[in-house]
């Protein structure tokens, strides 16, 4: 029984393996770079390696050909190969003089970039993909053409994704609102709902704003307890003193005690009034749906080009929402 299924496997591998012999052609590069990459019929997620004047290996058959290049714009040719055919190829390369302009003249990052699909959502979703949930959103790279299924759920509804990858990048936006009263008890604690919104520096600065305030107001009101019993401490001295310095003394010293009092109730009203007004700003905000899944989603790409693709292999996609 083991030899027949390791004579399966055995025959199995053999099969693809003539299967990718006969269906293959050969090309050479005759380029002013030194290495890069083809990219056939635009597919990014198979970016094939070359050396200038080294043989490479790719599909048989009618498809576009895409010279990709660290410093050099992108360059492509039309060809047409048969099976097992060996064909020089020749590119009309021109050299970026700015680094500027790279970003709209060279595809070669393309190459590193661990992800062509980002499904982002708010953080009370989930996304299923192939079988496993991701909180908040996931990534992943596919082949163009292929047909993505994914499924958003939050509590008890759920909505299908199905749509076709391309040789972009596609960034898919979500969101579902969640109920008013959620909304509203989220906002209880300043800065919360602006978090389950993914806009967490805004929720941050809620929480540390109201949290000053609310702890300044504490603070004056203490202030102004300990200097009211002072105040009274002073009274009392006042009312059974007979010695004349003295009293101009406990005079001077119940002006001062009085003056800070007022002071310190000034301060304490003007944090209550502050507290009240970041508190129901806080809430008009949690009130008011994200700009994620309402509009396009602006996305950043970084490193670009200035990287060493033997030390960094992949160059990570960051999406930056504005």
């Amino acid at each position: 029984m083991k030899k027949i299924i390791l004579s399966a496997i055995v025959l199995f591998g053999c099969s693809h393996l003539i299967i990718a012999q006969v269906d293959s052609a050969f090309v050479t590069v005759n380029v002013s770079a030194e290495n890069g990459f083809l990219v056939q019929n635009n597919n990014y997620n198979q970016c094939i390696p070359f050396n200038r004047n080294e043989k490479v290996s790719v599909a048989a058959g009618k498809s576009t050909l895409k010279l990709v290049t660290k410093d050099f714009e992108d360059s492509q040719v039309r060809v047409n190969l048969d099976v097992n055919e060996e064909k020089p190829l020749t590119f009309n390369q021109k050299f970026i003089t700015e680094n500027s302009a790279k970003k709209e003249l060279s595809t070669y990052p393309r190459c590193f970039w661990d992800a062509n699909i980002i499904i982002l959502t708010d953080s009370d979703s989930k996304v299923t993909f192939e079988g496993q949930d991701y909180k908040s959103g996931v990534r992943f790279k596919t082949d163009p053409s292929n047909t993505v299924e994914a499924s958003i759920v939050n509590d008890d509804f759920t909505r299908k994704l199905n749509f076709a990858a391309t040789d972009e990048l596609q960034v898919i936006s979500n969101y579902y609102r969640p109920d008013r009263s959620l909304v509203l008890r989220r906002s209880f604690l300043p800065g919360y709902a602006q978090i389950t919104k993914q806009q967490k520096l805004k929720g941050y600065l809620f929480g540390t704003v109201s949290a000053g305030l609310g702890a300044a107001f504490v603070y004056y009101n203490i202030q102004i307890i300990s200097g009211t019993n002072e105040y009274r401490t002073i009274e009392q001295r006042y009312s059974t003193a007979t010695d004349p310095a003295e009293i101009l003394t406990l005079i001077e010293k119940a002006d001062m005690k009085r003056d800070k009092i007022e002071s310190d109730k000034r301060k304490r009203n003007l944090s209550l009034l502050s507290f009240v007004a970041v508190y129901g700003l806080n809430i008009f905000d949690a009130l008011k749906p994200p700009k994620l899944g309402f509009r396009h989603t602006p996305f950043d790409i970084d490193p670009y080009v200035d990287f060493d693709r033997d030390l960094i292999p992949k160059a990570t996609i960051k999406i930056s929402l504005k």
